[in-house]
């Protein structure tokens, strides 16, 4: 129990972190000008576009990039460094929403 521990306790903040798209950021979503050129997206949008994107690139990061990486350390990639490279990933995600939370509640409208 003491070895798989850290895999759960790092899926726990994962799944707090990865819900927050289908609450927080749906509402972000809501209150957003989503105008663009002459196509208006809904913040539903967004959440296909998320699902879409990890259809689209875990593909190309289990061929690709895991390898390369895997080639450059010299030995295979152990799954908690994979998660934790996937944990840098939400982090960037959670901060830029941050960032565009904090430009949208500054905007004057």
């Amino acid at each position: 129990i003491l070895y798989i521990s850290p895999y759960w306790g790092m899926l726990v903040v994962f799944w707090i972190c990865y819900n927050q798209q289908s609450t927080n950021f749906q509402l972000q979503g809501c209150q957003m000008n989503y105008l663009t050129g002459d196509v208006i997206f809904s913040p539903a949008f967004f959440q296909m576009f998320d699902a879409l994107v990890i259809i689209v690139c875990l593909p190309m990061i289990d061929n690709f990039l895991y390898p390369f990486l895997e080639g450059k350390v010299g030995r295979n990639l152990k799954v908690l460094e994979k998660m934790t490279a996937g944990f840098v990933c939400v982090g960037l995600g959670m901060l830029s929403a941050g960032i565009i939370e904090t430009f949208r509640l500054k905007s004057p409208d």
